[in-house]
């Protein structure tokens, strides 16, 4: 799970439109976890990444829990709510793959709420 984070937080070092917010979810659950959440501007486009992750029998995971623009002030935390499918779409097709080659992890995002 480390190395995950770690590799998250260099893609962000390295690209400026990125920013991250990592916080430790609360430890007295019988696992650790992680909450991370990234805003990518691009021109004057500002979307937010909800993720979360996880050890999960003996292998790491992350779920999107949430996605928004912010800049329409659309998205949420379910596929039903406004925009959610394009916005998952485009993290598939933009930012996820970006990360992938940048950082030489591939990942398999599940989406918390489908």
């Amino acid at each position: 799970m480390d190395m995950i984070e770690d590799k998250i937080r260099q893609f962000s070092a390295i690209n400026s439109n990125v920013r991250l917010k990592i916080t430790a979810r609360d430890s007295t659950v019988s696992y650790s976890a992680r909450d991370i959440e990234v805003h990518v501007k691009d021109n004057s486009d500002s979307v937010k990444y909800q993720l979360v992750l996880y050890d999960f029998n003996g292998s790491t995971k992350i779920d999107l829990e949430g996605i928004f623009d912010e800049t329409r002030k659309t998205g949420g935390y379910n596929v039903k709510d406004k925009d959610v499918k394009r916005l998952f779409g485009d993290f598939k097709k933009d930012f996820l793959p970006k990360l992938e080659k940048e950082e030489g992890v591939v990942l398999k995002i599940d989406w918390f709420n489908f």
